[in-house]
């Protein structure tokens, strides 16, 4: 469905009827801003305004947004090559394009190439892509990615396209016959500066691309004259095209003031109402599971630390049969935590960022601070707060809720369970470059009318620091002054 070259003025969509030629297609980009992976391919004619239309099948239903025609060569009409962004990168993009942000697709931070046995082997990687940190080198051969086999650099692409920056996706690879898995964070294409400027629309337009819907297809470098243009010599007037009142009376007519509520322009969003709306309904869930407002006192926390955690820390004996308790204290300018293996400390005012307490785990304690600082002071007191998207969280099902925080030097995501309102991960990183300190919440029940986490995994890097059985609640109210 679309609106080829505008012709349809009373904005009524045409329709055209064909078959799916293909699917897992690839068109090479013409500019990074228009590489089209793992997209469909179709014969349906897509013609300049049909882009952005959508595409359905037989039943009706929606398996992509017509996109991109193959006309460099052929002029601007249809030649039965058309192509569609796929509704499975639909769906991944779909909780990032909510959050009204300008967004970017993601790269591995590494490139990949066909060796002379026709595997694909890394060929290039960047030593501060989290695909490094996890492990990946030259030379190794990718095996799968996200879940699919890679037989071609570009197979590897077209996985690799339908993801936006951040995702963590499986990864397997292959080294010296060894097989590894690991999930790896995906970077950005771009800087947020080249994005930005890219669209500001500093970049050369695409002519193998059809024309956004509003832009009138003899906007073209070549072609008859634009209607007010003065008619060459031997034209005829009568000839010209005419203006299309209906659009220039949309041009000047005012956004309704109903509209103008529902926009809030920001630099580096398409509309900052969007995400400020997405912000304030996720926290609207997370407070339905109770009220954490009254408790900015003295939080202390205890249960036990699984055994086998313990054993495998600091290299403790197998039948270690002594306490395994731990306790957990945390107030608004410090913390602290008692492990089998020790004792730490965090101060708030040295920098959360400056000791990452316990040491392995990333900074534990940073983090937790930074949970007891979202869910006492909300995010009007937390410091700076977005809404990220949707994205998934390794060996779990479905996507979560990701608000984006700043706070004390450290930026942490909150991933909410969207069903529940629960957060079920916490993510604090000490700096854009490092891993972060991962923390995973489950087993939920109701203390004293709130919903607590009673189970709770600690990960660092590619090791889990320790699980942990909270069986001990005791919040208290902040101190009358």
């Amino acid at each position: 469905m679309g609106n080829p070259f505008l012709l349809a003025t009373n904005f009524q969509p045409s329709v055209s009827y064909g078959v799916v030629s293909g699917v897992h297609r690839y068109q090479y980009p013409a500019g990074t801003l228009l590489e089209y992976a793992d997209c469909l391919q179709v014969d349906a004619a897509i013609n300049p305004g049909n882009s952005g239309g959508p595409l359905f099948d037989a039943k009706g239903r929606l398996i992509g947004i017509n996109g991109r025609g193959s006309f460099e060569k052929r002029g601007r009409v249809n030649v039965g090559v058309g192509y569609a962004i796929s509704i499975n990168q639909i769906e991944n993009f779909l909780g990032h394009l909510k959050s009204g942000r300008i967004l970017d697709h993601a790269t591995l931070g590494a490139r990949a190439s066909t060796s002379d046995d026709n595997r694909v082997l890394i060929s290039d990687i960047l030593e501060h892509s989290d695909a490094y940190r996890r492990g990946l080198r030259y030379d190794d051969e990718i095996v799968s990615f996200a879940g699919r086999s890679i037989a071609s650099v570009n197979a590897f692409k077209n996985v690799l396209g339908i993801f936006p920056k951040g995702w963590r996706v499986a990864i397997t690879y292959r080294r010296d016959g060894k097989t590894h898995d690991t999930f790896v964070r995906l970077m950005g294409v771009h800087t947020e500066s080249e994005l930005l400027a890219k669209m500001e629309g500093q970049k050369e337009s695409d002519p193998s691309q059809p024309p956004r819907p509003g832009r009138r297809p003899n906007d073209q470098k070549k072609g008859p004259p634009k209607p007010g243009e003065t008619p060459k010599p031997g034209e005829d007037p009568k000839k010209l095209p005419k203006p299309d009142e209906d659009l220039e009376q949309a041009i000047q007519t005012p956004v309704p003031e109903e509209l103008q509520k529902q926009y809030e322009e920001r630099t580096g969003y398409a509309n900052y109402y969007f995400n400020r709306d997405n912000v304030d309904r996720i926290w609207k869930a997370i407070a339905s599971r109770g009220d954490f407002s009254p408790l900015g006192g003295v939080w202390t926390i205890t249960g036990e630390q699984a055994a086998s955690a313990t054993v495998a820390a600091k290299g403790l004996p197998a039948d270690l049969k002594s306490d395994r308790k731990i306790a957990i204290r945390l107030t608004n300018l410090d913390g602290e935590i008692e492990l089998p293996t020790g004792n730490s400390k965090v101060v708030v005012a040295d920098g959360l960022d400056a000791v990452l307490n316990p040491p392995g785990s990333g900074g534990l304690l940073a983090a937790l601070h930074l949970w007891r600082k979202l869910l006492v002071g909300g995010p009007g007191k937390y410091g700076h707060i977005v809404y990220e998207g949707t994205c998934p969280i390794p060996e779990h099902e479905g996507l979560f809720d990701v608000l984006t925080a700043v706070s004390d030097l450290v930026e942490t995501h909150f991933y909410c369970d969207p069903k529940t309102g629960l957060i079920a991960c916490i993510e604090m990183f000490s700096d854009e470059e490092a891993d972060p300190c991962e923390v995973y919440f489950s087993d939920y029940r109701e203390e004293s009318g709130r919903q607590l986490p009673h189970r709770m995994e600690v990960r660092y890097q590619d090791h889990v620091f320790g699980t942990f059985i909270l069986t001990g609640f005791d919040l208290q109210s902040a101190a009358v002054k």
